[in-house]
């Protein structure tokens, strides 16, 4: 006879199977609360059971209690390592709370258990694309699930998107191409396709594919929006007006169109009208998305430079050096010629020193506000004159040829009675530090009067960027960090003006970077190697062959150079050390770098160390034929010293959502070879 606790035992199992088949009932009736009571039940009466756990965590999930299914599913893992749904729904919620990592490792253990699963595939392809170095996994997990289904557009997608992602557009296309075949009424796959054609730089049937996406559907407002970007791009600002109202009434979420909207009304000078939509949406994102607003308030005001403003104030204002006009030579280039290394004369503005009175500062950023707020003084719009070619940010979101709309962070309640202004825009950046802020004190030390007055620059600055300027002060001005959360009030503010022509731009569809951009007055590059080399140099004599690795630099938007690893092993075979910058101190890479006869490698900030390189350096940047690819910035600093560059351009990737020169790229090895060769080795010959 059984016992009878196996009868109770029995009673129970049979209740919680009774109750979890009801709770799936339910639930394909899409009742998940009702769903949610009974699976809990189930796992009361049942608590080692995996399927009412996974059950449960599936129930929490849809009624978008994450931390709980998270738990749930967790717990039925615990009891089934091997069951298929709880790692597909665990996944699905790492994914969603960009736990890229966990969601991979728990879907290739699903796929290994159950290979033909086309969803897991396709959320492996998604979780793939959001880690660094694995656009090729994303592409290999969007086909196999494009081979499992292959008469469903839907795959087609994720593999269009992980191609693009790789750079490989033609594919991209052919992807969603062929979704659009399969489903020739959704505007979706008519929208992408042109989105792959504008990043072609087939513009005209990009358009056609947007028109054909509203002949299918007048409403998709995804098109609407992309076609109003593009037109905001090119300065069709009517059309791009009319296309952002279309989104507008059909967007689900207004945050992004108002955000363009607002830039079209403030570039077209309607500065009240696009204060009020900004102020607006701000507001709007922040309420909607339960965030705290910033202590901060928005205004707009007229451009001056600091050097006109301070004259018509009858102010100091002390000229220091002349502009002037240098001859560049074209760069010697390996590879591919690119149009923009060829010479042409450069401007260099004058260099001077400016006082300024009762000047609101912003750390962070280099415009100054006076006259109570009415107007802006910001030499780099005042140099372009072009909007285009500043990039928004959170303290200048928008600007025209003329006026900038700026946020003011809060006021520190401190006001600072005097102070030397040497804020920027670029204030993480080594290579701008040392070659445009660090200069500037050159025209400060003939002028005795500011002695003692503190130097005023952001929080958040490198280590090595405090000790270059402690370095090169030696205590004769104190250093004063301020808060990046803050505005300041300065009653005197000292500003030494940049002895560059200004180099930190953006370009317009079709513009090249040339050598105009980014030329240093020549008693810049002087003033750092006067001042830093005769106490920090290396050993006397020594001369070494150092490659600089950007193996750290691995996110995508980040300029990799994507076979660096054979490239830096070539180099290795000719001698050269590897070094990595960025983990030494500033007096330890002068100290390298005052020992180097050659210098290779990718293109990026810590190239800037040549300016402590012996003077007949030969250097050599792998870098990319890409219009946005400045040639000539350190090819000028090197005919300054009286050293030599010369460029590997390689093959772009172009990546999906990466902007300008950012994108990745390759570069041949037997290009790289030859130009080791008859460029860095000829010489010692």
């Amino acid at each position: 006879m059984m016992s009878t606790a196996n009868e109770q035992s029995l009673h129970a199992d049979a209740n919680a199977e009774r109750l979890y088949k009801d709770s799936l009932a339910v639930a394909r009736q899409g009742q998940w609360q009702h769903a949610l009571t009974l699976a809990e039940q189930a796992v009361v009466l049942q608590p080692y059971n995996a399927n009412y756990h996974a059950h449960t965590g599936c129930a929490l999930f849809m009624l978008g209690e994450y931390a709980r299914a998270t738990d749930s599913l967790v717990r039925a893992i615990d009891l089934d390592a091997n069951h298929v749904a709880a790692l597909n729904n665990l996944a699905y919620i790492y994914n969603q709370a960009a736990c890229y990592g966990r969601a991979e490792a728990l879907l290739q253990h699903s796929v290994s258990l159950v290979p033909d699963q086309a969803e897991a595939w396709l959320s492996l392809c998604f979780a793939a694309q959001h880690l660094d170095y694995r656009e090729d996994d994303a592409v290999r997990y969007a086909m196999r699930a494009v081979e499992l289904n292959p008469r469903n557009a839907f795959p087609y997608t994720y593999l269009s998107r992980a191609k693009l992602t790789q750079g490989d557009l033609p594919g991209a296309l052919e992807a969603i191409q062929i979704a659009a075949s399969l489903d020739p009424d959704n505007p979706a796959y008519r929208y992408r396709a042109g989105v792959c054609l504008l990043e072609m730089d087939r513009v005209a049937e990009a358009i056609d594919a947007f028109q054909t996406a509203l002949a299918l559907d007048p409403e998709h407002c995804d098109t609407w929006q992309a076609l109003a970007e593009y037109l905001y791009k090119i300065e069709d600002f009517a059309a791009a007006e009319e296309a952002c109202r279309h989104a507008e009434l059909r967007a689900a979420s207004k945050f992004p169109v108002h955000e363009l909207l607002a830039k079209i009304l403030f570039v077209t000078g309607r500065y009240d009208e696009a204060k009020q939509l900004f102020d607006e949406n701000t507001a709007a994102f922040c309420a909607t998305n339960k965030i705290t607003p910033r202590r901060s308030h928005t205004g707009w005001a007229p451009v001056r430079s600091v050097a006109n403003w301070s004259e018509s104030h009858s102010l100091t204002l002390t000229p220091m050096l002349p502009e002037r006009t240098l001859q560049t030579e074209d760069a010697l280039c390996f590879g591919a010629s690119p149009e923009g290394a060829h010479a042409e004369p450069v401007t260099l503005p004058a260099a001077y020193v400016a006082e300024v009175a009762n000047a609101v500062i912003m750390p962070g950023h280099e415009l100054i506000l006076v006259d109570g707020e009415r107007q802006v003084l910001y030499d780099r719009l005042a140099f372009f004159h072009d909007w285009h070619a500043l990039r928004p940010d959170e303290y200048v979101p928008m600007c025209s040829d003329t006026h900038v709309f700026f946020q003011v962070m809060e006021m520190a309640p401190e006001r600072i009675e005097a102070g030397i202004f040497l804020l920027t825009e670029a204030m993480n950046n080594y290579a701008h530090w040392i070659s445009e802020q660090l200069p500037r004190l050159r025209l400060l030390e003939q002028m005795p009067q500011y002695d003692g007055m503190p130097i005023l620059v952001s929080d958040g600055l490198y280590p090595q960027q405090i000790e270059a300027l402690e370095f090169i002060v030696q205590g004769r001005y104190p250093i004063r960090i301020l808060d990046l959360k803050q505005s300041f009030e300065v009653g005197r503010l000292i500003y030494p003006s940049i002895l560059t022509a200004y180099h930190k731009r953006r370009y317009r569809p079709n513009e090249r970077a040339s050598a105009t951009d980014g030329a240093l007055h020549p008693e810049a590059i002087h003033y750092l190697r006067e001042r830093i080399l005769p106490r920090v140099g290396g050993v006397p004599g020594k001369r070494r062959r150092l490659w600089i690795s950007r193996r750290k630099q691995f996110r995508k938007g980040q300029r990799r150079l994507l076979n660096e690893a054979e490239l830096e092993a070539l180099f290795l075979s000719y001698g050269f050390e590897s070094v990595m910058p960025e983990n030494m101190s500033f007096t330890e890479q002068v100290k390298l770098f005052s020992e180097a006869e050659m210098i290779a490698g990718p293109g990026g900030s810590a190239f800037m160390n040549m300016v402590f390189a012996h003077d007949d350096a030969r250097v050599l940047i792998l870098t990319k034929d890409h219009p946005e690819v400045n040639y000539h910035y350190f090819s000028n600093i090197a005919r300054i010293i009286g050293q030599s560059v010369a460029y590997v351009c390689g093959e772009t990737v172009k990546n999906h959502g990466v902007l300008g020169f950012e994108t990745d790229y390759t570069v041949d090895l037997a290009t790289t070879r030859d130009a080791i060769e008859k460029f860095l080795l000829a010489a010692r010959r």
